[in-house]
């Protein structure tokens, strides 16, 4: 069947992915060269959309899954596939493992890990044979107005505070600001 194609789909509610036969990606395992990115729940902003133009540029395949107006809104149709994801939540964890091993993406993008959609996205997605690296998106976490990506997670899966951890181990050089501080 190919790659998804360049419009937005609806996934409805209590309907098993594959019965979306533009989900099925036919050679996905053979083409491992090709990035397949899955989008989830982005920043209120275009930057999911900036992003996915970007990867498509890059001959990367992208899709995101909406579960809000806000999702659609900032999106274009140009920055991959749109899918409108109507699944009840009930359902949405058998959904979410036949979407990702129907489709094989090789990257998950998100906002945040601890949504309900994004924990269960990431249960499924860590139970596959060879799981996708992920990219847990956060703003203003160590600075208003910036984005940081961190792969394993936010909160206590954050590399970040060990990180500062091994920095106050580092004495500041001499006329440092950070002397006394």
């Amino acid at each position: 069947l190919g790659p998804l194609p360049k419009i937005m789909t609806d996934a409805q509610p209590d309907r098993p992915a594959s019965e979306y036969g533009s989900f099925q990606h036919k050679n996905a395992k053979q083409d491992q060269k090709r990035k397949r990115v899955l989008l989830l729940q982005g920043p209120a902003s275009w930057f999911f959309r900036d992003l996915g133009r970007a990867l498509m540029s890059r001959n990367a395949e992208v899709t995101r899954l909406g579960f809000a107006p806000g999702d659609r809104l900032f999106w274009s149709r140009d920055a991959g596939t749109y899918v409108r994801c109507g699944v009840a939540s009930h359902t949405f964890g058998a959904w979410i493992t036949d979407f990702l091993t129907r489709y094989c993406p090789t990257d998950i993008v998100m906002l945040g890990d601890q949504r309900f959609y994004h924990r269960v996205t990431l249960e499924a997605a860590r139970a596959l044979g060879s799981p996708p690296r992920t990219h847990i998106v956060e703003h203003g976490y160590l600075r208003p107005g910036w984005l940081l990506v961190e792969p394993s997670g936010t909160g206590k899966d954050s590399a970040i505070p060990e990180a500062f951890r091994s920095m106050d181990a580092v004495e500041p050089a001499p006329n440092s600001s950070a002397r006394g501080a």
